[in-house]
């Protein structure tokens, strides 16, 4: 996924399972954003590293006073 950020804030990512259960969450460092974009790759493990069934998920990005959200399927 790749999302334009307006500002150089640590971007955070948040998965969601369909269930609306917080199932994976990072911390991104702002040298991870070149000009004002990033490009995020998930690779489906939640908060232990294990990985996750197959599944409808939400992808929530936080980057200072913005949010992005998107729905991904999983499989």
């Amino acid at each position: 996924m790749q999302v334009s950020l307006p500002n150089a804030a640590s971007p955070t990512l948040q998965v969601f399972n369909q269930f609306g259960k917080l199932v994976y969450i990072k911390k991104i460092d702002k040298n991870s954003v070149k000009n004002n974009e990033l490009i995020l790759n998930w690779d489906g493990s939640d908060l232990n590293g294990c990985a996750l069934p197959t599944g409808i998920y939400f992808i929530r990005l936080i980057s200072g006073k913005e949010s992005y959200s998107t729905k991904i399927v999983r499989f």
